[in-house]
């Protein structure tokens, strides 16, 4: 394996070391201070994205944020699994020549991960096990796959025509 090659996968694999020492962490916070996160999260877009958001009463803002709260938690998730696709897909391109193979491996490894997580949060104070969050997580893996692949089919024809001339 060429050096740039090396260092290559080795950032790969950092990088997915980091977002899965990430998702425990975010897994292991209880309740309170997971919903004390998100909370900021959400009064952040508010107080940018609605206009005069503090001039609201109380109970209008405290509406939205109830509303969104469930949206930013879900859509985090869903981000977090995506980035994590991208991550095992791009590293199993070191370990598997074939795509199919890859892609296999790569959801697989994916839904065990959502699994193992949603597992892990069943023993955290105040939270709980949803499945629906593994079939979300399960997008989210897919959707970074798809992404990646895409990406590369596209790359590669890039350089095709490139090389053809035309």
């Amino acid at each position: 394996m060429r050096d740039i090659a090396k260092i290559k996968m080795w950032i790969t694999v950092f990088a997915l070391a980091a977002v899965l020492i990430w998702i425990f962490e975010m897994s292991a916070k209880p309740a309170d201070e997971s919903e004390a996160l998100s909370g900021r999260i959400d009064y952040w877009i508010c107080d940018v994205f609605i206009e005069d958001y503090q001039e609201f009463p109380v109970e209008e803002q405290q509406r939205i944020l109830s509303t969104l709260d469930f949206r930013v938690r879900k859509t985090a998730h869903y981000i977090e699994y995506m980035v994590l696709g991208l991550l095992l897909y791009l590293t199993s391109e070191f370990i598997f020549e074939q795509r199919s193979v890859r892609v296999a491996v790569v959801i697989s490894i994916g839904v065990l991960q959502a699994l193992l997580d949603e597992y892990h949060q069943f023993f955290v104070s105040g939270r709980n096990s949803q499945l629906a969050d593994v079939v979300l997580d399960t997008f989210g893996v897919c959707t970074g796959v798809l992404v990646i692949v895409f990406w590369s089919v596209l790359m590669k024809n890039k350089k095709e025509q490139k090389i053809s001339g035309r």
